[in-house]
């Protein structure tokens, strides 16, 4: 069964470049462009929904702030998992046995 997944995720249908690799580089641009902005927009909604008198009004900027920050979340550990990817593409780890002599 695994050998099946194997032969399905390595198969390719000959629409794609034979170098191709995901946009991991853009992904790690957005999600260290936007987290800051998510946090920013959901301290700033914060702040307006601690300002305004309780009602609808308030319970809607509560529930945008939560959003924001729920993005920000998202966006950051999108960030530190594209990074840590990378990070393990342009430096390998030696195998265990090359320290062993």
């Amino acid at each position: 069964m695994s050998s099946d997944l194997s032969k399905r995720r390595d198969a390719r249908s000959g629409a794609e470049p034979v170098t191709a690799k995901s946009a991991r580089s853009l992904r790690l641009r957005l999600s260290v462009i936007y987290a800051p902005v998510f946090l920013v927009l959901c301290g700033l909604l914060a702040w307006g929904a601690a300002e305004t008198e309780y009602s609808d009004t308030q319970t809607v900027i509560i529930a945008m702030s939560t959003a924001c920050f729920v993005l920000f979340f998202i966006a950051m550990v999108d960030a530190v998992r594209l990074s840590l990817q990378y990070r393990r593409e342009t430096h390998p780890r030696p195998s265990r046995g090359a320290h062993a002599m």
